[in-house]
């Protein structure tokens, strides 16, 4: 796991600093907050034989990018989400996240032993003349 997170930092830091093309300085007013990128991952195990991963990309609140399970390939939701990779890259890129989530559904499998247990969730709903609401009121 630690060579795939390796292997994926080498690919991030990879081409030339934008910090060069700045102007000398704090590079955010006082007032705002650093931009973050954030990569988001949901996986399902409904059962013994089925899982499911889900991903997603954000920069800041704005999601950029996707994860098509089905086809194992990024989605760009935006029209600059591929920056500046080659081809190449994309499809090394894309067989990383491919590698990443086989695997990690396959070592869950390997342990799922350990920590097998039930969730039961409520969510409380509340009906009114208005509508319906699955908060309580005031939440």
């Amino acid at each position: 796991m630690l060579l795939l997170l390796l292997l994926f930092e080498g690919l991030v830091q990879r081409g030339a600093s934008l910090e060069a093309s700045q102007v000398p300085g704090h590079p955010h007013p006082a007032t705002e907050e650093p931009l973050s990128f954030r990569v988001l991952q949901t996986s399902s195990f409904a059962n013994s034989s089925w899982a499911s991963s889900q991903g997603s990309g954000w920069l800041g609140e704005l999601q950029t990018h996707g994860w098509d399970n089905a086809l194992g390939t990024i989605s760009f939701l935006q029209p600059w989400s591929r920056g500046n990779f080659s081809a190449e890259e994309l499809r090394n890129l894309q067989n990383l996240f491919r590698l990443y989530f086989h695997g990690f559904i396959i070592e869950v499998r390997a342990f799922e032993h350990q920590f097998q247990f039930e969730c039961e969730f409520l969510v409380p709903c509340r009906y009114s003349p208005e509508g319906s609401s699955l908060l309580p009121k005031g939440l």
